[in-house]
């Protein structure tokens, strides 16, 4: 899990910190790019939840290091969503479709970021039932979320 997250934080960040968008391309290619990585980078997070709450649940993780991978993906998400809405603000001009779908994807990081920190308090409190419920409910608009951003 740990080897899969360094990759794609690498990749992601040195994507955009040296400015990977083809020059020679549209904007839209570019934007299209971009998206791409931040998409990924979406599933890769929530993927990291599910499998931080699966583990923890199943007794494979301990509070602590349910926890420490819960920060760690909460910076992760973080950057996520500063990309995501840097990439809006760079974007005035695009068709669309692709403004939709970089707004989706705005959207999407919010719900993760709030997926996360709610699992995070769930797991700090494993016995409140109001941290469960607010980490389901979050999931499940995320999850609907993630299909409508995807399937447009």
């Amino acid at each position: 899990m740990r080897i899969g997250r360094c990759v794609a934080t690498v990749f992601v960040g040195g994507a955009l910190l040296f400015g990977w968008a083809p020059g020679e391309e549209s904007s839209y290619k570019a934007s299209l790019s971009y998206s791409e990585l931040i998409s990924y980078g979406l599933i890769n997070g929530y993927s990291t939840n599910v499998l931080v709450q699966t583990a923890f649940g199943g007794g494979c993780l301990t509070k602590a290091d349910a926890l420490e991978a819960l920060k760690r993906n909460l910076a992760f998400v973080k950057v996520l969503e500063r990309y995501a809405h840097s990439l809006k603000r760079a974007s005035p001009n695009e068709d669309e479709g692709m403004k939709k779908l970089i707004a989706d994807m705005c959207e999407v990081t919010t719900y993760l970021e709030q997926q996360t920190e709610s699992l995070k308090d769930w797991i700090a409190d494993p016995e409140s039932k109001s941290a469960r419920l607010l980490y389901q409910g979050y999931s499940t608009k995320l999850e609907k979320s993630i299909e409508a951003m995807l399937t447009r």
